[in-house]
Parts: C-alpha cells; structure tokens; sequence
C-alpha cells in the first residue's frame, strides 16, 4: 500500500460519514462492525433518516435531501477500488453544488460533474 492522496480522500469520506451519522469508524460487530461497511449495506434497504445522526433536524426535507447527497460524496470518497475514488478537486465541487441547491432543484450527484 502507497500513501497516496487517494488514502486522503477516503479519510476524508469516513470523517464525513462519522459527521453524518453520528457514529465512530469503528463499532462493536454488533453495532455493525467498521461505519463504510455499515453505510453500504444499510443504505439498501435503510431509509436515509435512519441512517443519520439523530440529533440532527431531520424534518426539514431540504435538508435531508442535502444530507442524502453528502452522504453519496463521502461514498464516491470511500469507494472500495482507490482509482475510482473522486480527487480532492472534484469532491470539493460537489460540495459546492450540494450548497448550491435550491429546493426544486434535483441531480445526480457524481464525480464527474463539470469541470467548470
């Protein structure tokens, strides 16, 4: 293994997930054992407020609508393949865009958004 900025970008997408759902890396196998893996299996079949930290405003549905997004950005950045991962330009354009919307407004979230 090579430190590389792609081992960045994936820390960066687990301290995302921490941040969005409230949970350590890390948890007893119980509780679901490391948080990505966690994240990708509930997140089919999880609606995304039980996924989320619940200390968090989880009524407003912009803002969990926006949260939804963070959470496929910290995904993209936590991709198992380091090659597939966003660099740290493009994840910071998604977060632009996610900051961005408007309530109407409605996307596809992915690393390969404009270049703009």
């Amino acid at each position: 293994m090579k430190v590389t900025e792609k081992c960045d970008i994936y820390s960066f997408g687990v301290v995302l997930l921490e941040l969005l759902t409230g949970r350590r890396p890390i948890q007893a196998i119980e509780e679901g054992g490391d948080l990505v893996t966690w994240v990708k299996e509930v997140r089919q079949s999880t609606p995304i407020t039980e996924i989320l930290d619940k200390r968090m405003e989880l009524s407003d549905t912009v803002r969990v609508a926006e949260m939804e997004l963070m959470l496929k950005v910290a995904l993209f950045c936590t991709d198992n393949s380091p090659v597939s991962r966003p660099t740290m330009r493009q994840v910071v354009r998604m977060l632009l865009e996610i900051s961005r919307l408007k309530p109407r407004d409605s996307f596809m979230l992915s690393p390969q958004m404009s270049e703009a």
